[in-house]
């Protein structure tokens, strides 16, 4: 199976939202993909497919993995926590030098349902306890399924934590922000990233665009956020400033189960949970700087703590529109891994027409549903999203190699922009 995507922009006119950026005018946008005379599903998609074929239901959304020191508990596999009692039966509690725990303590207040934790040592020096991971022991290997492999155990996760460690320099943890990058593409998930601790001297912001274009230049930009600055917490009665990624995975979580993972998890009603304030208080104009460069920054609001950034670090101005905004990449992966794993069925019927015709209607059926839920621009479905499966997008090669190629379009709520998902998958085989 492979999927591609791409994207065909309308013009937008300049209205602001939270973070910036301009929101949409409804797209002019027929259901048919450009240059293509394809049959395509009906607008009026039935509830039940025809066939007995199994209805596609979409992934969860917002389970996330953490990765780093814990005071206690299993070394080296995932373990999956459903609550912060879990963590802390499993796990007893936070290690002095590790923000992972807070990070997972916020994760569950801010709304997060279900968390995968790898308990990471340095494999380098095994009789050291004491001694901080190395980027190897991230990396780690799919042999053993260590480091970042540990999640090759994993069914489904779509957000990544790498809570920071003081005991690890800022050019070493910087370091391993790449293979984490790379670890949520394979896995179609995205990368939360803290901010430096250099960004932020004597209380005071010092980044520029040099450093926010350095961190870029690390990741896979298109499967990363950035977020800034730490948050002022109090746990125990003791105060401490952490990373905001996990308060932040759990907010996307909080957003995704009210609204859906096609809502920006920014604005007033972005507030983050269990927090006493912000390291850096950033005015308007400093937000302004650094909201064009993909950081997304927090801001003490009326409401409280909030998020006011929704870009990934692909979305700097004047990188390109290509997968620009949080909730637009978050939707295509959901989408992705949704009729990807709904469509496996295929892989033993005929790949011929009568086959097409029921894909187009168990794909289209989804697309539907969450048309209705809102999920996409345009006010009627053909306006909305298009299926096609058809001898256009499978070929007779294609059949020859037991292939059947679905693409499927779709206009997010933001910003206004057609973007095509291809999913390939084995049909015809005994």
């Amino acid at each position: 199976m492979a999927v591609v995507a791409d994207r065909r922009s309308p013009q937008r006119d300049r209205r602001l939202v939270a973070d910036g950026s301009p929101t949409p005018r409804e797209p002019m946008i027929s259901g048919r993909h450009p240059g293509g005379n394809s049959e395509e599903v009906p607008h009026e998609v039935p509830h039940v497919v025809p066939h007995g074929d199994p209805p596609i239901t979409g992934v969860a959304t917002s389970v996330t993995a953490f990765l780093g020191r814990t005071a206690d508990g299993p070394l080296g596999r995932a373990h999956r926590c459903r609550s912060h009692a879990d963590f802390l039966r499993t796990f007893r509690g936070p290690h002095p030098s590790s923000d992972l725990a807070d990070s997972v303590r916020l994760f569950f207040e801010n709304g997060g349902s279900e968390c995968h934790v790898v308990r990471l040592g340095s494999s380098a020096r095994r009789g050291d306890d004491g001694a901080p991971p190395e980027l190897a022991d991230y990396r780690g290997s799919a042999a053993d399924g260590t480091g970042f492999h540990a999640l090759d155990a994993v069914d489904l996760f779509n957000l990544l934590v790498l809570p920071r460690d003081r005991d690890i320099p800022e050019a070493d943890f910087l370091r391993i922000l790449g293979a984490a990058s790379t670890c949520c593409k394979r896995n179609r998930a995205m990368l939360l990233i803290d901010a430096p601790r250099s960004w932020t001297r004597r209380g005071q912001a010092v980044v520029d665009r040099r450093a926010v274009d350095g961190l870029r230049e690390l990741v896979v930009p298109d499967h990363a956020a950035l977020f800034y600055p730490d948050l002022v917490c109090g746990d125990r009665g003791l105060t401490r400033t952490i990373g905001p990624s996990g308060a932040i995975a759990g907010l996307m979580a909080r957003i995704d189960a009210g609204r859906g993972v096609w809502k920006a998890p920014a604005g007033l009603d972005a507030s983050l949970l269990g927090v006493r304030g912000l390291e850096v208080e950033l005015t308007d104009v400093q937000n302004g700087v650094l909201n064009p460069l993909a950081v997304n920054c927090l801001r003490v609001r009326p409401t409280g703590v909030v998020n006011w950034g929704a870009r990934t670090l692909a979305g700097a101005d004047g990188i390109g529109p290509e997968w620009r905004f949080i909730p637009v990449r978050r939707l295509a992966l959901f989408l992705e891994a949704s009729l990807e794993r709904g469509t496996r069925w295929v892989a033993t019927e005929p790949n011929e027409a009568p086959l097409w015709a029921r894909i187009r209607l168990a794909v289209g059926a989804f697309m539907h549903g969450l048309f209705r839920q809102g999920a996409f621009q345009g006010d009627a479905p053909d306006r909305a999203y298009y299926v096609r499966c058809d001898g256009t997008t499978t070929t007779s090669q294609d059949r020859d190699r037991g292939i059947v190629n679905i693409e499927v379009g779709f206009a997010p709520l933001r910003p206004a922009e057609f973007i095509a998902i291809r999913i390939r998958q084995r049909a015809g085989e005994p």
